[in-house]
């Protein structure tokens, strides 16, 4: 998926709370050994202000 199409769908979701992360060298995986700390810390807090 292309930054155009990522930047497109982040636009179109209908909510104030959103966040769009952006790790460099991922390409379509989710994460990578050199961003693997990084995604933790961002999932992490993510999760505690689901609840």
């Amino acid at each position: 998926m292309s930054r155009e199409e990522t930047d497109e769908i982040y636009t179109s979701l209908n909510n104030n709370n959103k966040v769009l992360k952006v790790y460099p060298h991922v390409g379509h995986n989710i994460f990578t050994i050199a961003n693997k700390s990084q995604w933790v810390r961002d999932v992490s807090a993510f999760l505690k202000t689901a609840n």
